[in-house]
């Protein structure tokens, strides 16, 4: 009866972020979940009939970290389980398995087999589990460790390193032929605006188109950006042809865009590029981001401008957690911080220490706040390879998931 509730429960709430084509579903709920390492856990026919049942986002150090100062917290391993049901009419289809953070050494097991791993637990990251799925139940299970490790950041540094899948993941479902998903953990669409203002700008989006079927394709690759009241006020397409289980790099760009509303602390002005991916003009997949239009500099001795003005930074530091709740926090309380940051008059967030929440970062676009953000890289650093190779990756991440928007090439 639990796996047949939740097979169920899985394909009736589906909520499509991304289109007809694109399916994304949350899939934080009813996980099993054990603060211990067990070599079995991994396999599909481990009994976890006696695990805690929990939802994401979770961690395991809510309660664990005292305000006295004492360090003793728990560092190690825990596990997590769920099944997944895949009808058969499903299995011509591609999944993804997307994280929004987890912490901080993962891996990743479908049905007893090693899917992959990542370092790090302050980035967004995707795993392609099609080939692991069968028809029916399937078994995933998910190894986390938050143990100190010299080859890992941060080493040490003024916060908590918690342990656990602290932030939203989510089930992703496309047609064959899709926008690259395995880009660093962002959706693979980038946008550029090389030309910024009122009277005259440009727009840029950029990308790559996966063909994972096992024939040679044409599509149409269409780009549509519509402002704040949902006006178009540009629409680019091109055409590709892409060879069986390939992948094609496309760019389009569209010039002299007229009126256009800048973006700023007092006027967060933003645009929606929606971006799909079309079959004789069925939409095989689609990605959707919003973006604003403005252009800053800093001067040595004027600071910081904003679209050609000076604007002074007033502002604060943010870290992502709470008391009892540690740092498994839901998108609503990550937006509450920023909307009092806001109402309290600031116009600028630093992201202490490492990249946070998506929701930060989109709460950050529509209240007007202005952005820094840093890899996790604080206090000290491991003199060796392995440190310096997971340190360039986490800035990959940060930069490919966050800072998409950007002023030119």
């Amino acid at each position: 009866m639990k796996f047949s509730i939740l097979s169920i429960f899985l394909w009736l709430v589906f909520v499509s972020l991304f289109g007809q084509s694109r399916l994304t579903t949350s899939f934080n709920s009813h996980w099993s979940f054990n603060k211990s390492d067990i070599v079995l856990a991994s396999q599909e026919s481990y009994d976890d009939s006696s695990w805690n049942i929990v939802s994401l986002p979770h961690t395991w150090n809510d309660k664990d970290v005292l305000p006295d100062g004492d360090r003793g917290y728990y560092r190690g391993v825990g596990w997590y389980r769920k099944h997944i049901s895949i009808p058969d009419n499903k299995l011509s289809k591609r999944f993804y398995l997307h994280f929004e953070g987890a912490g901080q050494l993962l891996k990743l097991y479908v049905n007893g087999e090693l899917v992959g791993s990542h370092i790090g637990g302050y980035s967004a990251f995707t795993f392609d589990i099609t080939k692991f799925l069968r028809e029916g139940d399937n078994v995933l299970a998910i190894r986390l460790d938050n143990t100190p490790n010299s080859d890992i950041a941060p080493l040490s540094a003024d916060f908590t390193f918690f342990g656990g899948i602290y932030r939203d993941v989510f089930l992703i479902e496309t047609d064959p032929v899709h926008f690259e998903m395995l880009d660093y953990g962002s959706s693979g669409i980038y946008i550029q605006t090389p030309k910024v203002s009122q009277n005259s700008s440009s727009v840029k989006v950029k990308g790559t188109v996966r063909n994972d079927s096992d024939t040679n394709k044409k599509i149409d690759v269409k780009v549509s950006v519509y402002d704040g009241s949902h006006v178009r006020v540009a629409q680019i397409q091109k055409k590709l042809k892409i060879a069986a289980q390939d992948q094609s790099v496309f760019e389009l760009s569209k010039s002299d865009l007229q009126n256009i509303h800048l973006w700023s602390p007092k006027s967060p002005n933003l645009y929606t590029a929606e971006v799909q991916v079309l079959d004789n003009g069925k939409v095989l997949d689609e990605v959707i981001e919003k973006f604003g239009f403005r252009w800053f500099h800093f001067d040595a001795k004027e600071g910081f401008f904003l679209n050609g003005k000076p604007l002074k930074l007033m502002g604060a530091n943010r870290h992502q957690d709470y008391w009892g709740l540690g740092n498994a926090l839901s998108d609503d309380l990550h937006r509450s911080d920023l909307q009092l940051l806001k109402q309290m008059g600031g116009n600028f967030i630093r992201l202490a220490h490492y990249p946070q929440d998506p929701a930060v970062l989109g709460a950050a676009d529509e209240l007007g706040l202005l952005v820094w953000e840093e890899t996790p890289l604080v206090n000290e650093v491991t003199l060796s390879q392995q440190h310096d190779d997971n340190a360039e990756v986490m800035l990959k991440e940060m930069i490919r998931l966050h800072q998409r928007m950007t002023d030119g090439e």
